[in-house]
């Protein structure tokens, strides 16, 4: 398994479940270089080969390679090259590229990436790349992921460890390796006049299934096997021991101290006088009342500028004066407001969605990167962010829904499980009638409320663009459209609400009429689509699916059929669906409840076969015939 060495056997291999592509092998190298400018530096080398098996399995011949900018300097890539192999005529033909074919292109400030392209790549062409970066960044080395979004038929990841550091490692989503090895290079790494042994370490997984981005989860990065190293402690110049990875006692007595995090609160207490003197109605009414005003003060007053750190670097005076901050400066801002007041305030420090998780053995400082607040109200404790003001002050933001935070108080910490309590609503309700057989027309009525984190998603994905709804209506199921409102989209109480009227198409076959009682509104795909799930389902928050729709018979017709009537119901799932005919009316409703966010992946097949209930109500037509006269 060496770059350069393909042969016809590679074209030849079966790819697991007949998917786009595999993973033939993909091999990291890690090991440390003296640069008598920078120091001690990481060299990098990845080689990964892979078999194309599809169309849509060429993507794989569009690479990024991601680089960081920060204070140390660059990361770079230094050496590259790149191929393709086809077969023709019983010969292996070869397209190459190098290092003057890389694009690079700037993402932020400190994040930018090489990418390139493999030329001439089809079905059965075989692609592989190397290159090797150089990175001045010791304190935590190159990740890596064992699994791909196809199969991988082999995956190793070697480190050379020199004895000036040490490091630890944590897994996610492995059990066990394939295979590790450690092997002791004698007398291989000079330092101070000395040669010192090297430790090298080998970690091999075999045949991992692909990851399927499937629908509820909060993000492939928070599942995904890998394995990531960290700096826990160096060696100085002088031979002294620095340590560098707290243990999380250390890590919170440092926070506690320090003026950017634990005093930051003191600080803004002590602000809060000015606020109340500027606006003395924040300190009227009950404790709740007060509590409740200050919250939707913040989130009113104050942008988040959409950094997240735990952190806050500007003052609560700047802050102030400025209205933006990043999130702690944000909610450490309204944990002094809160004090001002007597009420208790405690710093929760999570990692957000696509973030991975939050590590609960050690503190991995790149997965601690948001902040908010846990108040006590009178005995009632409440999670509080005041990032959002399309969201109620009790209601945290999507990204914050990632598993647990841990709770830092003046002397006391834990972990709290960081989510929502309540559950949200999404209602909609149709009503069809003056069916016009003749021209294959009826009017059509849609008015659709929703609630808490349902609505937030629907202004997030309209951003209150009138035209951006009425596109939506018009692309699922409206002909046309004669009234159009929305409502209540900078109300964090009231239900946001779309309503329309209009025209709809309806289908009709010999004597027969053939209506889609909810159009085609809700998405008609079962997301659960895998044979097999070895990660949560993540809805993010419990919510209740409420659906109706009215069809008026025309005259001269009766009913035959519609959605079939059904019922199931436990402690954490219902759909009820209910069909029925009334005088000249048929009414099809159904109700989806989802009581909880999270659930496990044995619970992943009762999913499956709750939602293809679901999507039968909202699929299956409403047929009328020609009545026979009496």
């Amino acid at each position: 398994m060496e770059y350069g060495k393909v042969n016809l056997l590679d074209f030849n291999i079966t790819i697991p479940n007949n998917d786009d592509a595999y993973v033939l092998f993909d091999k990291g190298e890690v090991k440390f270089s003296y640069n008598e400018r920078k120091g001690y530096v990481v060299i990098f080398t990845k080689t990964k080969r892979i078999l194309i098996g599809s169309d849509k399995g060429m993507e794989q011949a569009e690479v990024e390679v991601p680089l960081y900018h920060g204070s140390n300097g660059p990361e770079a890539i230094y050496s590259f090259e790149a191929c393709s192999y086809n077969i023709e005529n019983s010969a292996i033909v070869t397209e190459k590229i190098g290092k003057k074919d890389l694009l690079e292109e700037k993402l932020t400030e400190k994040h930018y990436i090489n990418k390139f392209t493999l030329p001439k790549v089809k079905k059965g062409t075989v692609i592989e790349y190397t290159y090797k970066i150089e990175s001045p960044y010791i304190f935590q080395l190159p990740e890596w992921r064992f699994q791909d979004r196809i199969p991988t038929k082999f995956s190793q990841y070697t480190i050379s460890m020199i004895p000036i550091y040490s490091y630890i490692y944590t897994t996610q989503g492995i059990s066990k390796f394939s295979s590790t090895k450690q092997k002791i290079l004698n007398g291989k790494f000079p330092y101070h006049g000395k040669n010192y042994d090297v430790i090298k370490y080998e970690f091999v997984m075999e045949n991992t299934i692909g990851f399927k981005d499937e629908k509820f989860i909060s993000s492939r990065s928070d599942y995904i096997q890998q394995l990531q190293f960290q700096l826990s402690e160096y060696q100085s110049s002088t031979g002294s021991i620095v340590k560098v990875l707290n243990t999380y006692e250390k890590y919170i007595d440092e926070l506690r101290k320090d003026a950017r995090f634990g005093k930051y609160i003191k600080k803004s207490t002590s602000f809060a006088k000015k606020v109340f003197e500027e606006h003395p109605e924040l300190i009227e009414g009950t404790k709740q009342e007060q509590v409740e005003k200050m919250i939707r003060f913040v989130k009113d007053e104050l942008n988040f500028n959409k950094i997240g750190s735990i952190l806050a670097d500007a003052s609560p005076k700047k802050v102030y004066e400025d209205k933006e901050g990043n999130i702690a400066e944000i909610n450490f801002f309204l944990g002094g407001l809160l004090n001002a007041i007597g009420v208790e305030v405690e710093p929760v420090i999570l990692s957000t969605r696509g973030n991975g998780k939050i590590n609960k053995k050690y503190p991995f400082q790149d997965r601690i990167n948001y902040v908010i607040l846990l108040i006590n109200i009178d005995g009632r404790k409440e999670l509080v962010d005041a990032s959002e003001p399309l969201l109620d002050n009790f209601v945290l933001p999507i990204r914050c829904n990632n598993g647990d935070g841990l709770v830092i108080g003046a002397e006391t910490t834990g972990w709290v499980k960081v989510g929502n309590k309540s559950t949200s609503l999404n209602s909609t309700i149709v009503m069809i009638n003056a069916i016009d057989v003749e021209n294959k027309v009826a009017n059509v009525s849609y008015v659709n409320n929703t609630n808490k984190l349902e609505a937030y998603k629907e202004k997030l994905k309209f951003e209150n663009n009138n035209d951006l709804i009425k596109k939506k209506l018009i692309d699922r199921g409206f002909k046309s459209l004669d009234k159009f409102k929305s409502q209540n989209y900078d109300s964090y109480i009231r239900n946001y609400r779309i309503a329309a009227s209009g025209a709809t198409e309806i289908e009709t076959f010999q004597e027969h009429v053939v209506i889609l009682p909810f159009l085609k509104i809700y998405d008609d795909e079962n997301p659960f689509t895998q044979h097999i799930r070895t990660y949560p389902i993540d809805f993010v928050n419990a919510v209740t699916n409420y659906g109706k729709s009215t069809i008026v018979i025309p005259e001269g017709y009766e009913f035959v059929e519609g959605p079939k009537s059904y019922s199931l119901k436990n402690y954490s799932l219902d759909v009820i669906i209910d069909t029925k005919l009334e005088n000249d009316k048929v009414s099809v409703e159904f109700k989806f409840n989802i009581k909880k966010a999270m659930f496990a992946p044995e619970d992943y097949f009762m999913i499956k076969k709750v939602y293809d209930k679901y999507l039968e109500c909202i699929t299956t037509p409403v047929v009328l015939k020609k009545s026979v006269e009496q």
